[in-house]
This record gives C-alpha cells, structure tokens and sequence, in this order.
C-alpha cells in the first residue's frame, strides 16, 4: 500500500521529471524535501504540494539549514543566494516556495 507520503513522493517527482528543483541546479532528485521543516517525529501538515520538492542530496541538506560535508561554507551562501537570503530561515523556506510555485509545472507531464 502506497502512503499518503509516497503519494506526494510520486506526483511531485512526475512533476519535476525526477530532477531537483532547486534553483539552478542541474541534478537528478533522490529525495522528497521540505521547504518548511517537517520538524523532529514529523509533521504531516507539512507534506503538502506548495511545501515539498524533489531535491538532490546536497539541497535536501540544505532546506534542513545543513552544509553539505563536499559542498563548504562558500557553496551554501552561493545557494542561499539564489534565493536572496543569507540564512536558512523562514524567509528562505519562503522564497523557496515561490520559486517552485513559479516554476513547477501545474500538472504531471503525460
């Protein structure tokens, strides 16, 4: 039987194509990411479609306010550019959505 989870896993990875979509990043997705943590036990009102993107490893470290080990200081401001912050924070969790929001696809590709 398929989660509620795995459901919102399948529809947002058909909509990215399986690629991340974080801005600028050109890598395959590997996992399900939450712009607004899901916090610790988890919090399923947070698995919803304007919240979650299919994020490779290093940005799904990333949204968890994390430095990739390979990546360093510098590679996590560069990123957190791109959004205009400089902290991962609500504001960044925010941006970020408005960049999915913008630029997901509204329905999965047939």
């Amino acid at each position: 039987m398929v989660t509620a989870r795995g459901r919102l896993r399948l529809q947002v990875f058909d909509m990215s194509g399986g690629w991340c979509e974080y801005p600028q990043c050109e890598e395959r997705a590997s996992s399900l990411a939450h712009a607004h943590s899901i916090g610790m036990g988890g919090r399923k009102s947070a698995d919803t479609l304007d919240n979650v993107l299919a994020a490779c490893p290093s940005h799904s470290l990333l949204t968890d306010g994390a430095i990739p080990g390979d990546r360093g200081r510098d590679w996590y401001l560069q990123q957190l550019g791109l959004l205009g912050v400089d902290v991962w924070d609500w504001n960044a969790a925010e941006a970020l959505k408005a960049h999915i929001a913008r630029n997901r696809p509204k329905t999965v590709p047939s």
